[in-house]
C-alpha cells in the first residue's frame, strides 16, 4: 500500500505518532529531519552555513528518496509549504496532524535544534502556525485531531487508510 506521510506544525507529534503507527502495522518508519541529520549533519548548522533554501532542497530530495510502499514518513513542518514538494506528497497518503498552537508551542519552545524556534518569538510562531495551517489543510488527504489520545489518533488514521473507498 502507498506510503503515509504525516504533516503538521512543529511539535504536532509527527515523529512520535509515526513511529507508533509504523510499528503497529509492520511498516518502516522514517523521519525526514533525522535522515537529513544522518546524511548532512545538524539542521541548525545547515541553516546557519548554507541557508534555508539549501535546506529545503535537501529536505525535498530526502523525502523523495523515502517514498515507497508500506512506509510512514514524518515530514518537517515546512516541507508541505514549498510548491516543489506537493508533487511528492501526492505520491503518498498525506495525513495532517492538527494540533492546537499551544500544544505545539509547549513542546518546541525550548528546543535549540529548531532554527525557526530559536530565531522567532511567540507571535512570529503564531503567525507561522496560522499560515501553515491553511497549507496543511489544502495539501492533506485526511486530517486528524492530534490533541486526542495517541491510541485514538492511530485508530482514526488506520480506519481511514485501510477502510477508505478510493
Amino acid at each position: 500500500m502507498k506510503a503515509i506521510s504525516l504533516i503538521g506544525f512543529m511539535g504536532a507529534g509527527k515523529t512520535f505518532i509515526g513511529e507508533k503507527l509504523a510499528e503497529k502495522n509492520g511498516f518502516q518508519f522514517f523521519d525526514v529531519d533525522n535522515e537529513i541529520v544522518k546524511l548532512f549533519g545538524s539542521i541548525s548548522e545547515i541553516f546557519r552555513t548554507e541557508g534555508e533554501l539549501y535546506f529545503r532542497q535537501i529536505e525535498r530530495d530526502t523525502f523523495k528518496r523515502l517514498i515507497y510502499d508500506d512506509t510512514v514518513i514524518s515530514t518537517g513542518g515546512g516541507l508541505p509549504t514549498k510548491n516543489f514538494n506537493i508533487q511528492y506528497l501526492k505520491l503518498t497518503e498525506c495525513v495532517f496532524l492538527d494540533a492546537p498552537f499551544e500544544t505545539c508551542y509547549s513542546r518546541i519552545k525550548d528546543d535549540v535544534t529548531r532554527p525557526l524556534v530559536m530565531k522567532s518569538d511567540i507571535e512570529d510562531l503564531k503567525n507561522l502556525y496560522a499560515k501553515r495551517l491553511k497549507i496543511y489543510s489544502k495539501v492533506c488527504d485526511f486530517t486528524v485531531d492530534a490533541s486526542l489520545p495517541i491510541d485514538e489518533i492511530i485508530l482514526k488514521i488506520e480506519d481511514w487508510y485501510f477502510n477508505r473507498k478510493d
